[in-house]
């Protein structure tokens, strides 16, 4: 099982190294660009600011096809400190997404508030998303999910609300790779559904 989802979390890391988040936020959000020096500051350890002083809102969730494999995966990347407390005020619970005796539970909130506020469908049909795992790095937190038994890709539909229920200025990013085309798309509160064609 561990060796299953270190593989499943492993596939994600050249994504991670090829497209951070001040590239991403770049593209989409030229307006901020101007905070994104900061930000990179703090993700260094340059700066002795907590990670909370982030000026904007955003995530960023990358979707591929595996091909190979007929899986679809997903990773999300979210700012740690608006993860926390969206979870809190959903849950209306005190969330800890860093400390390991609190790893039990935070994965139960994970999985739950992403089933609620993230779904999808493949040439109109729903997918069933299984939870991986999470991990910190630095300022965010990446959770991992995939969906088994898919063949082949034409038509893609997400509903995306992430932290709409925690900053009405939240933005969510979408990347989707299928067969090696990479497509893009933001949404930005209220708008909440994104689609795609390969």
């Amino acid at each position: 099982m561990y060796g299953y989802r270190f593989k499943i979390i492993q596939s994600f890391v050249p994504l991670k190294n090829n497209f951070p988040v001040v590239s991403m936020l770049y593209k989409w959000l030229p307006a901020l660009f101007m905070f994104l020096v900061p930000a990179v500051a703090l993700s260094s350890g340059a700066s002795s600011e907590p990670a909370a002083a982030h000026p904007f809102y955003v995530s960023v969730t990358e979707i591929r096809h595996d091909a190979a494999t007929k899986n679809m995966e997903f990773s999300f990347k979210i700012f740690t400190d608006d993860f926390e407390k969206a979870l809190e005020k959903y849950f209306k619970a005190p969330v800890d997404l860093t400390a390991a005796q609190h790893r039990e539970a935070a994965e139960k909130y994970i999985r739950e508030y992403i089933a609620t506020h993230f779904s999808i469908t493949v040439d109109g049909v729903p997918l069933q998303l299984s939870f991986i795992g999470f991990e910190r790095e630095r300022e965010s937190v990446y959770s991992y999910f995939e969906a088994a038994g898919i063949s082949s890709v034409q038509a893609i539909t997400v509903r995306n609300n992430i932290l709409y229920d925690y900053k009405q200025e939240q933005v969510n990013i979408l990347h989707v790779t299928v067969n090696g085309k990479r497509q893009s798309h933001k949404l930005e509160y209220p708008k909440a559904e994104a689609a795609f064609r390969f």
